[in-house]
This record gives C-alpha cells, sequence and structure tokens, in this order.
C-alpha cells in the first residue's frame, strides 16, 4: 500500500482541499495509553488514512489503540467496544497489532488497528459531491466522537 501516490489522488486532494482540512480537525484525538477510570477503558482514536489499494484510492476512518500485551502470552489482535466521551457504545470490532511482522511478546507494547469505513473519493468528482460530502462528514462526525475502547479480550498466537 502507497500513500499519496496515485496522480487522481492528488489532484482530488487539491480540488478538494477545504473539504479535507475541515474534515481533519474534527479528528484531532491522537491515541494515547493513558486508562480512564475504568481499567478496561483505553484511550483510542479514529483518524483519516489516504491510500492507494490496486487502482483505487481510498479514504479511510482508521482506528488506532496502543496496547500492553499483559497477557503472558504472544497476542496478534485485541477485541474491543468503542465509546464516545459520555460512555455511550458507538460499536466494537476487532483491531489487528502490528509489531513490526511479528505476534506482541508479553510486556510488550504495539499499536493495534483496523479500517472501519472507507470511500473512494473518485466518487467525490462525479456530481454528486454535495450529499457523498454530507455522508461523508456525517460518518466521521460520529467517528470522531470515539474517545475510549473499553478490551474485551485479545487473539493469541496459533500454535
Amino acid at each position: 500500500m502507497r500513500l499519496f501516490s496515485n496522480a487522481k489522488l492528488r489532484s482530488l486532494l487539491n480540488k478538494n482541499l477545504a473539504f479535507f482540512c475541515s474534515a481533519m480537525f474534527f479528528i484531532s484525538m491522537p491515541p494515547a495509553i493513558a486508562l480512564s477510570s475504568d481499567n478496561n477503558a483505553w484511550r483510542c482514536a479514529v483518524n483519516i488514512r489516504l491510500s492507494d489499494v490496486g487502482e483505487h484510492s481510498l479514504i479511510e476512518y482508521f482506528m488506532t489503540l496502543q496496547v500492553k500485551n499483559t497477557t503472558g502470552r504472544k497476542i496478534n489482535g485485541v477485541s474491543v467496544v468503542y465509546k464516545n466521551f459520555s460512555g455511550d457504545v458507538i460499536g466494537n470490532t476487532q483491531l489487528f497489532c502490528d509489531n513490526k511482522g511479528e505476534d506482541v511478546e508479553p510486556g510488550s507494547y504495539a499499536e493495534c488497528g483496523r479500517s472501519l469505513h472507507s470511500v473512494e473519493p473518485e466518487k467525490l468528482t462525479r456530481g454528486d459531491f454535495g450529499q457523498l460530502g454530507a455522508n461523508i462528514l456525517d460518518q466521521l462526525q460520529a467517528l470522531s466522537t470515539v474517545q475510549f475502547c473499553d478490551v474485551l479480550g485479545f487473539t493469541y498466537q496459533s500454535k
């Protein structure tokens, strides 16, 4: 996967820079490893990633969570319920941990993440930018309220 290598994506970004800047403004909470008052609730965030997949460019809403493996076994994923600041559940997902291609050793930290939603920006140039842009902003607004992830469990290395 290559970031910003597609000429169409760069052109689209130039044409719709104001839209993307305002969208990125809404996602300003970076991931952190601070715990809330609930021992299973960790700070997590949803960010925008722009990428090329084959011939298609994608705008991805990507959730990240910094995790410490406290299990005593190698892990490669974590199951979470994600919530807003008030503690209302927004959704749940399985995050995949990438520790330089290796499973996460006991006592080690790693970033776990997953794309929650993706949009092809080429659709923005098809004349229906108004409605599609509004839909993207609505989805972004809902995902930008994500503040905490309750860790439900871990995915262990298969033997």
